[in-house]
């Protein structure tokens, strides 16, 4: 599996390959072996997935593929994440099965629907290169994003290469991606939530069809400040704010005065006709 692994990346294929290095940290083996091999043998999920990462790496037993799948099959079949995910890897990669892109999207998507971040990020994968199922850039994303949502940064790396930076700047994929979250974040924001405040300068600063970039994300940023979210957006605004002159600081004030003074306004409207 590791020489093929390494062909698939030289050649920018199916990162999810890279299953190796992340999957396996997954494996802990404060349990001694006897006693992981015994938990197994009595249907324990875990112990199963571990035993299988055991003949798999060949760690105090005999490097054994067959055997190591044999282990990760029952755990899966057990509906345990990390070994539902492995299978997948292991039929998109035909790593000791013969490759089946629809069977891994199954198993993907079982592990997925629990939540494992690595799935989400597979599953955009597959729907990037159009293994298994029709490339789709869109779907894609949603898998990148609710995967970095869960915490993996590979599919945070995944959505900030510089193809999609491309993507979410000019094409229409990136405009039905972000307008409905930009629309509800605005909505909110122009009500005076600064947490949405903070969604709507990010959403702007990553690019998305609305190309307003850094200074705009400044701007909301500065507005969050006045309306309580301090911390996270005091560090926001440090960080844009090395971008930009005494000048352009200045009408960026300018900017987040006129946005307040319109949360403002609204805010005593909707007072008044209270009244």
């Amino acid at each position: 599996m590791f020489g093929f692994l390494l062909k698939r990346l030289t050649q920018g294929a199916l990162v999810m390959l890279t299953v190796i290095s992340i999957l396996f940290p997954l494996a802990t083996f404060s349990t001694e072996l006897p006693e992981i091999i015994k938990l197994a043998e009595q249907g324990d999920a875990k112990a199963q997935y571990d035993l299988g990462t055991r003949y798999d790496l060949g760690d105090g037993v005999t490097q054994d593929s067959k055997l190591s799948l044999f282990w990760y099959r029952k755990s899966a079949k057990q509906h345990y994440a990390e070994a539902q995910n492995y299978i997948g890897a292991s039929l998109a990669d035909s790593d000791g099965v013969e490759q089946n892109y629809k069977e891994a999207i199954k198993w993907f998507t079982l592990a997925a629907s629990q939540g494992l971040a690595m799935a989400h990020y597979n599953l955009g994968l597959m729907h990037e290169f159009g293994e298994g199922t029709p490339k789709d850039i869109k779907k894609a994303f949603i898998w990148y994003r609710s995967g970095a949502e869960l915490g993996s940064s590979d599919a945070k790396h995944q959505i900030y290469v510089s193809e999609y930076k491309s993507y979410r700047k000019h094409d229409e994929v990136a405009i039905e991606l972000y307008k409905e979250d930009f629309k509800k974040y605005k909505s909110a924001a122009y009500g005076g939530s600064s947490s949405a405040q903070i969604e709507v300068a990010k959403i702007i600063e990553k690019g998305g069809a609305f190309h307003q970039g850094e200074f705009q994300a400044y701007v909301w940023f500065r507005v969050a400040m006045h309306y309580g979210d301090k911390d996270l957006a005091v560090k926001h605004s440090k960080r844009l704010a090395k971008l930009f002159g005494p000048v352009e600081i200045e009408v960026a004030v300018i900017e987040r005065d006129k946005i307040i003074f319109q949360i403002e306004e609204a805010r005593a409207k909707r007072e008044a006709n209270l009244n």
